[in-house]
């Protein structure tokens, strides 16, 4: 156990104490391409790059009257912006999320467990109390690498609305939170016995 630092104190509470600070592993978690998102992005990029590669045997040339070669771009544009769409959901929010954890600090205290992210210079920072944590787990690296620490859920709900702004659908999705691909995962989820003890009862 340690006392805490003076970068730390203005958000810890009096006399609490930190008990661990660490960061997580980067690089690209290739593992994670086999989730939804990855798997429905890959697909669609599979369809719009097939069509990419087909569609100047398919769409008017742009020589041809201005009102083709204005549909022609429209097309291009449209199934472009899919494209990098599905771009994104296949691989790129693989790369941001290295990129975010390049910027992560992690500290767990006696009462909370703090997660703070520094992105183009701006800190923003996330305390989860005991009273905010469910479902602690320990996911233990594989050969020895590291692993992740879970201790809480955050929710974000997403609305549908028709054209005439009518609610149609309201859809919560949630996401787990915790310390990721740190080392010594085992060690950190030993220290919050008395934080799964608080949680269980």
């Amino acid at each position: 156990m340690t006392n805490s630092s003076p970068e730390w104190d203005g958000f810890l509470e009096p006399g609490e104490q930190i008990l661990w600070q660490g960061r997580p592993g980067t690089g690209i978690i290739w593992r994670d391409i086999a989730q939804a998102q990855s798997r429905i992005g890959l697909f669609v990029l599979g369809i719009t790059t097939m069509f990419l590669a087909a569609a100047p045997s398919i769409l008017p040339p742009l020589s041809a009257g201005w009102l083709q070669a204005g549909l022609a771009v429209a097309i291009w544009l449209v199934i472009g912006l899919v494209w990098l769409g599905a771009l994104y959901f296949a691989l790129g929010r693989l790369a941001l999320d290295a990129w975010i954890r390049r910027g992560t600090w992690y500290t767990l205290t006696d009462r909370a467990a703090i997660v703070a992210i520094d992105m183009f210079g701006r800190r923003m920072l996330r305390r989860y109390g005991m009273d905010e944590m469910r479902g602690i787990a320990l996911e233990p690296g594989k050969r020895g690498g590291p692993g992740n620490v879970w201790f809480a859920q955050d929710s974000v709900t997403y609305t549908t609305r028709s054209s005439q702004g009518v609610n149609v659908r309201r859809h919560t999705e949630y996401q787990r939170v915790g310390f990721r691909r740190i080392d010594g995962a085992e060690t950190v989820y030993a220290l919050m016995a008395p934080h799964r003890k608080a949680v269980n009862g």
